[in-house]
């Protein structure tokens, strides 16, 4: 599993049931965030979530993958998921594959549930709302120096991301 596949995922859940909070780039990264510690804080014979390291920026947890595939958005709501461009072993062909939110929620389900929860705990909240409880964490007020001097590359560890707020 990737990242991507559960922001993808995020995404459609929102456009599906609370179209009518806006889910920004902002947001998605929060919200991705918190479904990852949930999701890890349930299963702790698991290391990672997926491949992908989280990352520590200025307004908190990021995942670069999924900031490069939606940043065109701005601060403009995502309304669908992207595709994902599959390249062939000499990269002299690819294919371009959509999300199957439907063949996710199936081979997912104990995620898929997790992400339910947490969604619609925090959909209704305000981005910046969200950032100010990543900052609270011990784990990013532990790296702010740092981030402060643009330093790069600070990620977080498994135990950190289990150690963040309790949302659900």
């Amino acid at each position: 599993m990737k990242a991507l596949d559960i922001a993808n995922y995020i995404v459609c859940y929102a456009a599906e049931n609370h179209s009518e909070q806006p889910l920004t780039h902002l947001k998605l990264q929060k919200i991705l965030y918190y479904v990852t510690t949930e999701f890890l804080k349930q299963n702790l014979e698991i290391e990672t979530l997926y491949p992908e390291k989280v990352e520590k920026w200025q307004f908190g947890p990021v995942v670069s993958v999924v900031y490069n595939e939606f940043k065109t958005y701005g601060g403009k709501p995502i309304t669908s998921p992207t595709s994902e461009i599959i390249f062939s072993e000499d990269d002299l062909d690819f294919e371009i594959k959509d999300f199957d939110v439907a063949s996710f929620e199936t081979q997912n389900e104990s995620l898929v549930a997790v992400a339910k929860r947490v969604i619609e705990k925090l959909i209704i909240k305000d981005a910046f709302t969200l950032v100010d409880m990543t900052h609270q964490e011990k784990a990013w007020i532990d790296a702010e120096p740092k981030i402060k001097n643009g330093e790069r590359g600070l990620t977080y560890t498994s135990n950190e991301l289990r150690e963040a707020t309790n949302i659900i």
